[in-house]
């Protein structure tokens, strides 16, 4: 689910980064859509390179109970939120 590079479209449904990307690059992402676009996308392809998950050992012993996650944004200039 972590995976920044993928091998087809089809690999794209298992990748955040991908999805975050696509958010992020078209506003929108349907993750039961033909994904072809945002594989042959360079924009996409290269956000999803600077999209990182990291796991919270908290958050893993919380589940199945809670499903909790937390998104940061860093921007260029180093300011996060």
């Amino acid at each position: 689910m972590a995976q920044q590079r993928v091998a087809s479209a089809f690999g794209t449904r298992f990748s955040i980064p991908y999805a975050v990307a696509s958010l992020i690059v078209h506003g929108g992402h349907d993750p039961v859509a033909d994904a072809s676009a945002d594989f042959a996308d360079p924009a996409v392809r290269a956000l999803a390179r600077r999209v990182f998950v990291t796991e919270r050992p908290a958050f893993t012993r919380a589940y199945p109970a809670r499903q909790q996650t937390r998104v940061t944004v860093t921007r260029r200039c180093g300011s996060a939120s």
